[in-house]
């Protein structure tokens, strides 16, 4: 009896382990309440089974430490009170788990989603550091045109219009910390699925702002497709709107 009982699987007890996510903005800083956070999921990756939901919440960090200072291997990003989203999970044995963080919240437009897995083990935290860290790449572009709807004249004129940030909320102006001057901002026209037109939008006087003016020369419904690029790290974000130009 004795011999059999040892033989029986031993089923070590659930332990807490606790799991901290945060995401960087390509480019920029941490993703938090400014911009209506993350969305984060945790699920184990064999199963699909989810672990944890919930949000990013926080602020975008240190713009010096992020953005200025040189950095050396493992000089820590993530100061007090920046943005991440903690979970605390019974474990009883290692776990692969696959993270998934999708956003910004605020700009349904502007949502991405950035995956990884990571080995966790019972008892192990990732918390401290950077912990667990996802780079989500893009611009929350939000494109405007008016008016919407007009008729077609010589002197029908579209105010093309779009507010351009980084993921984080952080702000482009000329020759600012994220320089305007260094992304190609520009709008493609399109009617019945075919581009008919292209126009660079200008900085407007005002962070994050930029514009153009187009005169349409038939009617038709058209979408105005607006993208921001960086040239350097092919960092891009789009939007649209739609004009429709009366006979």
């Amino acid at each position: 009896m004795l011999l059999m009982l040892s033989l029986l699987p031993v089923v070590a007890a659930a332990v807490n382990t606790d799991l901290e996510v945060r995401v960087l903005a390509k480019d920029a800083k941490f993703i938090g309440s400014g911009v209506g956070g993350m969305a984060i999921t945790v699920r184990d990756f064999a199963t699909g089974k989810v672990l944890a939901v919930g949000e990013t919440r926080g602020g975008a960090g240190d713009t010096d430490r992020i953005m200025r200072e040189p950095r050396q291997r493992g000089q820590v990003l993530f100061t007090e009170g920046a943005a991440s989203f903690r979970a605390s999970l019974e474990l009883s044995a290692p776990m692969l788990v696959e993270v998934i963080a999708s956003g910004p919240l605020e700009f349904p437009q502007a949502r991405q989603s950035i995956s990884l897995t990571h080995w966790l083990l019972p008892g192990k935290h990732v918390v401290g550091g950077d912990a667990l860290r996802l780079e989500l790449p893009g611009f929350v572009v939000t494109a405007r045109a008016e008016p919407p709807d007009l008729r077609l004249t010589e002197q029908a004129t579209v105010e093309l219009g779009a507010r351009v940030t980084m993921m984080c909320g952080c702000p482009l102006t000329p020759g600012g910390l994220w320089d305007s001057d260094g992304y190609e901002i520009r709008s493609w026209l399109y009617r019945d699925g075919q581009q008919v037109g292209e126009l660079p939008l200008s900085y407007a006087g005002q962070p994050n702002e930029f514009a153009a003016r187009w005169q349409p020369d038939a009617p038709g419904y058209y979408e105005v497709v607006i993208y921001a690029f960086d040239p350097t790290n092919g960092n891009t974000g789009v939007d649209r709107v739609g004009v429709r130009v009366q006979p």
